[in-house]
C-alpha cells in the first residue's frame, strides 16, 4: 500500500512540475528574440502605494520603473523579458510610510538573503528538464519556513538655527503641518522581524514583530525602545481559503502622507480582524481594535473599543473607491489624575511654583462614529505616471479626538470634525518628480462659544535628479490655524536639500541630505517658542539621513 501511495505521489508531483513552468504563480514561457517571458504575481497588500520586483536582473534596485507591478483583478502582476538563467528576487512594497522587502512564497525555490531570511528564485528557462525541477522543488521543501525576514525604517539628523542654537521643527500645532524635509532632528528606528509558516495544503501563518526607538535629543546616549507590533496573520485556511485572519497588537489600515509624516488614517491598536471577504465586485475588511488611555480606574484602565468596517476595491471610473464606517464606544468611570510639582507662569508672566496634586475626574459613557470615502487612482491625477488619492472624512463625538484613528475616551461627545485631503506622487519628466498635498479640516470642539478651528495645509516636494545618485530637493509648504477667539497663526516654509541617493526615484532610499530651511511664522509659528519672536523669519540648517530596507 505504501509503495502504491509513493508511486501515486511521484506521478502527481511529476505532472505538477511538467504542467507549471516555474512552479506556482510565477509563470515562464518563451519570449522574443531568444529571451524568456516571466510573469510575476503578488497577491498581498492591495493597499500599498506601489509594488516593484527587485532582483539580480535589475541590480536589486527597489523601484526600477520598468519593474513596477500593476494591480489588476485583486493581485499585483508584472510581465517582463529575461535572459535564460536563474535569478534571485523579492517584491518591494511601498505603503504605510515604509518599504518592505517581501519574498515570493510561491517561487520555484529559495536562497539565503544574507540577513537571516530568504530570496525567491525564478528559473527563466521554459525548457528546463524535469530532473532540474525536482531538484529545485527539493531545495524549496528543505528551506521553506526557515529564518526570519528583516525590514525596517530609520532616520537621524542634526540641525541648528542661524544663531547657532538647537533647531526646532517649524509648525503651529497643526496636526497636518510638519513639512519634514531635513527638519527632523531626532533619531527614529523601526526594526521589523517576520516569520511565515506554509503548509502543504496552502494554509499559511505569519508572525510579525516591530521594535522601535525614538529619541528626541541629539545625544548619543539613548533609550526608549518599544514593542510597537506583535501579531499573527493566517490565510489560505481549508475552511476559508480566500480570507486573512489576524490578532494581536499591530499597525492597521494606515495611510500616510510622506512629506508630512502624517498618518491621516490609522486604526492601530490591540485587537483582531478578518480581511478579504468577497462581496462580489468589492472586498470587505472588518476589525475590532481596543485602546486604553493609561488612566487607572478601579477595574483596570479607561479604554475605548472601535469596530472598523471597510468596503474596498469598488471599481469606479479612473480608479477604485473605498468606503469606511467606524463606530466606537467607551465605558465611563471615575479615575485619578496626578500632576507633579512644576514651575509655570502666572497671569502677569511671573514664575510660579505649582505643588503636586491629585484630582478625581468622572467620565460618562460615550459613543461616537466616523465615516470615510477614499478615491484612489493608479496615475497622477490622470495626467502623468504615478499615483494619487482623495479622501473625505467625518468624525463625531470622541472620534473627533483622532480622526482616522481609534477614539479617545476623554474626548467631548458633542465635538465633530470634517476633513478633505488629496495628495499624490507624479513623474513630471525623466528628471523631475513631485509630491503635492492639500488638506482642509474644520473642527468643532463641542463648546457653546468659540468652538471652531480651521486648519489648512498645502505644499509640495519637488525632486530634480541631476544624476542617478545625486538630486536637488525643494520643499515649499504653508500651514495655517484659525481658531475662534484667537489670532490666526500661519507659517510658510521653504527648504533646499542637496541629496546623495541610492537611485533616481522618489521612493529610493537611503538618502544623505544637507538642507537649509527658511521659515516665516506669524504669531509664534515655531513649536519650541524659544528662539523666535512673533513674525520673525528664521533659518535652520543641518544634515540628515533617511532609509528603509
Amino acid at each position: 500500500m505504501k509503495k502504491r501511495f509513493s508511486l501515486f505521489l511521484t506521478v502527481a508531483l511529476m505532472l505538477t512540475l511538467v504542467a507549471v513552468p516555474a512552479f506556482a504563480k510565477t509563470s515562464v514561457s518563451a519570449g522574443d528574440n531568444g529571451k524568456v517571458e516571466v510573469t510575476f504575481t503578488y497577491a498581498g497588500n492591495l493597499d500599498a502605494n506601489a509594488v516593484y520586483v527587485a532582483g539580480e536582473f535589475n541590480n536589486w534596485l527597489p523601484n526600477f520603473p520598468t519593474y513596477k507591478m500593476k494591480k489588476e483583478n485583486g493581485v499585483w502582476t508584472l510581465t517582463t523579458q529575461l535572459e535564460e538563467g536563474k535569478y534571485q528576487y523579492k517584491f518591494t512594497v511601498y505603503g504605510g510610510g515604509m518599504l518592505q522587502w517581501i519574498k515570493d512564497d510561491e517561487a520555484a525555490s529559495f536562497a539565503p538573503d544574507g540577513f537571516g531570511g530568504q530570496n525567491s528564485v525564478v528559473i527563466a528557462d521554459p525548457n528546463a528538464g524535469l530532473a532540474d525541477r525536482i531538484v529545485e522543488l527539493e531545495k524549496q521543501m528543505a528551506v521553506t519556513n526557515i529564518g526570519f525576514n528583516y525590514s525596517g525604517y530609520a532616520r537621524s539628523g542634526y540641525g541648528v538655527t542661524k544663531e547657532g542654537g538647537s533647531a526646532g521643527q517649524p509648525g503651529i500645532g497643526n496636526p497636518y503641518g510638519s513639512f519634514r524635509l531635513g527638519n527632523e532632528f531626532n533619531t527614529f528606528i523601526e526594526n521589523t522581524f517576520s516569520k511565515k509558516w506554509t503548509a502543504d495544503n496552502g494554509a499559511w501563518m505569519k508572525a510579525e514583530f516591530l521594535l522601535a526607538h525614538s529619541d528626541g535629543s541629539d545625544s548619543v546616549w539613548e533609550d526608549g525602545w518599544a514593542n510597537r507590533q506583535a501579531f499573527v496573520e493566517a490565510g489560505g485556511m481549508d475552511f476559508a481559503p480566500d480570507l486573512t485572519f489576524w490578532a494581536g497588537k499591530r499597525f492597521y489600515g494606515r495611510d500616510d502622507i510622506h512629506i508630512l509624516d502624517k498618518y491621516w488614517r490609522n486604526m492601530s491598536g490591540n485587537g483582531a480582524g478578518i480581511k478579504g471577504i468577497n462581496l462580489g465586485g468589492a472586498k470587505l475588511d472588518v476589525a475590532y481594535v481596543g485602546n486604553s488611555t493609561g488612566n487607572k480606574i478601579g477595574n483596570g484602565e479607561l479604554s475605548t473599543q472601535t469596530i472598523d468596517i471597510r468596503v474596498k476595491d469598488i471599481a469606479v471610473p479612473g480608479g477604485t473607491l473605498e468606503l469606511e464606517i467606524a463606530p466606537a464606544w467607551s465605558k465611563g468611570s471615575k479615575y485619578d489624575v496626578t500632576t507633579d510639582a512644576h514651575w509655570t507662569t502666572d497671569d502677569n508672566g511671573n514664575p510660579e511654583w505649582v505643588k503636586k496634586k491629585t484630582e478625581t475626574i468622572e467620565v460618562d459613557d460615550k459613543t461616537a462614529y466616523q465615516l470615510g470615502a477614499v478615491y484612489s487612482r493608479p496615475d497622477f491625477y490622470g495626467v502623468k505616471d504615478g499615483s494619487s488619492k482623495f479622501a473625505l472624512q467625518y468624525g463625531s463625538g470622541i472620534q473627533n479626538w483622532a480622526l482616522g484613528g481609534t477614539a479617545n475616551q476623554l474626548g467631548d461627545e458633542d465635538a465633530s470634525i470634517i476633513s478633505f485631503l488629496t495628495y499624490g506622487v507624479g513623474n513630471l519628466t525623466s528628471n523631475w518628480d513631485v509630491m503635492p498635498v492639500l488638506i482642509y479640516q474644520l473642527e468643532d470642539n463641542g463648546a457653546d462659544e468659540n468652538s471652531d478651528t480651521t486648519l489648512i495645509t498645502t505644499g509640495a516636494r519637488f525632486v530634480n535628479y541631476v544624476t542617478k545618485n545625486f538630486a536637488m530637493q525643494y520643499e515649499l509648504g504653508y500651514e495655517s490655524r484659525d481658531e475662534d477667539g484667537q489670532d490666526k497663526q500661519s507659517v510658510t516654509k521653504f527648504t533646499v536639500a542637496p541629496t546623495i541617493k541610492w537611485d533616481s526615484s522618489f521612493w529610493a532610499r537611503p538618502e544623505l541630505r544637507v538642507f537649509v530651511t527658511y521659515a516665516k511664522p506669524d504669531n509664534r509659528g515655531f513649536d519650541d517658542g524659544v528662539n523666535y519672536d512673533d513674525d520673525e523669519a528664521a533659518i535652520t540648517y543641518g544634515v540628515q539621513t533617511e532609509l528603509w530596507w
